[in-house]
């Protein structure tokens, strides 16, 4: 089953080897698939900035993602904690211009001032050609923010 956990915008920051780049994110959900618990989300470039920025997605080595929304960790935290005994490995899935990207992630949570933020090592990464096709979600209500 697919835990939507925010539909409206927000930040993500992407460190690449020699840059790092924040870019807005929408339809971020969780769902456990097998023995793997995937953080899913669609990139959305809102400027020609991010639009370069999202490029760089399918072109250059990521090394982390990094998220600080306390309206998308929480409810993800606890998806991850209630099914801990499950979950042999954490992955990540990027929706962006028409492809797939799929990484193999190490996840580190942080308690932070202004709340928890998680940071994600990516160990692989893969990108596939075509989407794969939509599947109900089950919506969560969450405040709107903006990127």
């Amino acid at each position: 089953m697919i835990r939507s956990l925010k539909t409206d915008p927000t930040s993500y920051y992407f460190k690449h080897e020699f840059a790092a780049h924040a870019l807005c994110a929408t339809h971020t959900e969780s769902e456990l698939v097998g023995e793997s618990l995937v953080f899913r989300f669609t990139a959305q470039s809102v400027d020609q900035n991010q639009r370069m920025d999202e490029e760089a997605l399918h072109t250059d080595t990521l090394h982390s993602i990094t998220i600080d929304d306390a309206a998308v960790i929480e409810p993800f935290l606890a998806h991850y904690k209630r099914h801990a005994a499950q979950v042999a490995k954490l992955m990540v899935h990027i929706r962006s211009k028409g492809k797939l990207i799929c990484l193999g992630v190490k996840p580190t949570f942080e308690q932070q001032a202004n709340g928890l933020r998680v940071e994600f090592d990516v160990l692989t990464h893969q990108v596939i050609a075509d989407l794969p096709p939509k599947r109900p979600v089950i919506a969560s209500p969450r405040r709107a923010t903006h990127c």
